[in-house]
């Protein structure tokens, strides 16, 4: 269920394109960059609000932050 909402937000932003304002964009990226693990990886959800505990980075979801990052116009910290 989470993935599917937070994929649906990125499907959702990318499908509305050049009518995308620049504060959606930085929202956006703001909402991806906090899933970024101590590894360097990108975790597929946020952490559970109820327990605290988060989920490992994926393969995944860390290509699919950086593609939407990339796009989105913003940058990644090393």
């Amino acid at each position: 269920m989470i993935h599917a909402t937070a994929a649906a937000l990125v499907v959702w932003t990318v499908a509305a394109g050049d009518a995308t304002s620049d504060a959606a964009r930085l929202t956006s990226v703001q909402f991806l960059l906090p899933l970024q693990a101590d590894d360097g990886g990108f975790r597929p959800s946020p952490a559970d609000p109820n327990t605290g505990a988060a989920q490992p980075g994926t393969l995944r979801a860390t290509f699919g932050a950086l593609r939407a990052v990339k796009y989105f116009g913003g940058t990644v910290p090393e």
